[in-house]
């Protein structure tokens, strides 16, 4: 079975037991005010709003998604749907984790700065590479 996320494929063999991450937007986990060094220690680390669940069973068309193996109101989560990458909130391997959190991250930071990116060659060549890398094409004028 393949999965995919942000256009990208990889092979993942899903089944009873397999491990997947939920995200719960209720689930807060704060910075420590010391690591901080201030009185207010920042908002919710986006990580931790991740929970890892497990698959607890099966229909011949979903998979039963539960918090431990006891869960009595699983989450049933289509089988072809989770193989596409059509199920917001879903991932399938912890290399996806880290790719979602390296997203979350710094997209907002590096969107930043090429916007901040002065006219020039420079400019003109980092614009193209980066266009290059996520299949821009440019318009007709």
């Amino acid at each position: 079975m393949s999965r995919q996320w942000n256009g990208e494929e990889s092979a993942v063999d899903l089944g009873v037991g397999s491990t997947v991450w939920v995200f719960d937007p209720d689930r807060r986990v704060y910075p420590s005010k010391v690591e901080k060094g201030n009185l207010w220690g920042g908002p919710p680390i986006w990580r931790e709003h991740w929970r890892p669940c497990v698959i607890i069973g099966e229909t011949s068309r979903s998979w039963l998604v539960g918090y431990s193996a006891g869960d009595p109101n699983p989450r049933k989560i289509g089988k072809r749907d989770l193989a596409s990458g059509k199920v917001h909130g879903v991932l399938t391997t912890s290399q996806d984790l880290d790719a979602a959190c390296y997203v979350n991250e710094h997209a907002y930071d590096i969107a930043e700065r090429v916007k901040r990116l002065s006219g020039g060659r420079k400019a003109a060549e980092v614009l193209k590479q980066i266009a290059l890398l996520i299949g821009y094409e440019e318009k007709p004028k």
